[in-house]
């Protein structure tokens, strides 16, 4: 049998290593060995029994067939619906996207943008994943330092001296996975100043948005003044401990959100029907007026 050719992009990219060690975790632990695992970021406990019981009714009542590619219209609009009451952000339902996982909108949204001799700005330190969106999109990824003092936001004279005009992107991570850091309001405002001057697409993955503990969390788009171009990014994941059951979602601009779905129809079709109907229901339930996430999960004792 002859050897196999790979595509270029394989020798680009690097495999995820964050699995990699979820893995090795997974293996030492099966040999009895005593080990935490600092790999992947997700709330150590289970997925709350409402969000649960919701999955095993959406299976007696018929949803495992294929949904629309972009997502379920009654999970579109819980979203939209929770966008507005805790985000305060506006969006029509062909505005927003649902994907496998934040992870497949971070992903799509990079191939729906960047093309080869772009460059997109990323700050270190950095979820591994990051850069290798950019390179799957033929993109080249920019490596902008952060200050460890000031919650690693930008180091802006690192920044500004790497400025040219093959820069189309520029992805914050806020609240920050791996640092935990929370980026101020001031920080926001300049880089978006800087993505307005100089006309960057900003991707915000916000899917630690719940896990925000000494401040109310701000969204990237509540401070977007002057109408750049912003693609907020959310998941279930963190926010509903529902990390296997791969479910995210994205907001933005409606001719985004479509090139973003025609990728994604080529790719898995559709999300999971079983954990989009699931993650409907996570969105309605309330506990004394709130509704029931990690973040109060975690604070009045009930994980």
């Amino acid at each position: 049998m002859s050897s196999i050719l790979f595509s270029s992009l394989i020798g680009k990219i690097n495999p995820s290593f964050t699995l990699e060690m979820t893995a090795k975790a997974a293996s030492l632990r099966a040999q009895g060995v005593d080990i935490i695992n600092f790999g992947v970021g997700e709330p150590d406990f289970n997925t709350p029994n409402h969000i649960i019981e919701a999955g095993k009714q959406a299976m007696d009542d018929g949803f495992t067939k294929y949904t629309p590619g972009s997502g379920m219209i009654d999970l579109k609009k819980a979203l939209q619906h929770k966008l507005k009451e805790q985000n305060n952000l506006e969006y029509t339902t062909e505005q927003i996207i649902v994907s496998n996982g934040a992870k497949q909108c971070l992903s799509v949204a990079c191939q729906a943008l960047f093309d080869k001799g772009d460059k997109v700005l990323v700050f270190t330190p950095y979820w591994v994943s990051f850069p290798e969106f950019v390179k799957i999109a033929g993109a080249t990824p920019v490596f902008v330092n952060t200050i460890s003092d000031k919650q690693y936001e930008p180091d802006f004279d690192d920044l500004e001296s790497k400025i040219d005009l093959n820069i189309k992107g520029v992805i914050i991570n806020s609240p920050s996975n791996p640092t935990g850091g929370v980026w101020s309001n001031e920080a926001i405002l300049r880089l978006l100043d800087l993505a307005h001057t100089n006309n960057w697409f900003v991707i915000s993955d916000e899917t630690y948005e719940q896990l925000v503990y000494d401040r109310d969390f701000t969204c990237i788009e509540n401070l977007n003044k002057n109408n750049v171009n912003v693609l907020t990014v959310m998941s279930m994941s963190k926010t509903y401990a529902m990390t296997g059951w791969r479910m995210g979602y994205a907001a933005g601009d409606k001719n985004l959100i479509k090139a973003m779905t025609k990728i994604q129809g080529q790719t898995t079709s559709c999300p999971n029907a079983i954990s989009q109907r699931a993650s409907r229901h996570g969105q309605w339930v309330t506990v004394d007026g709130n509704v029931l996430n990690c973040r109060n999960l975690l604070s009045d004792g009930r994980a």
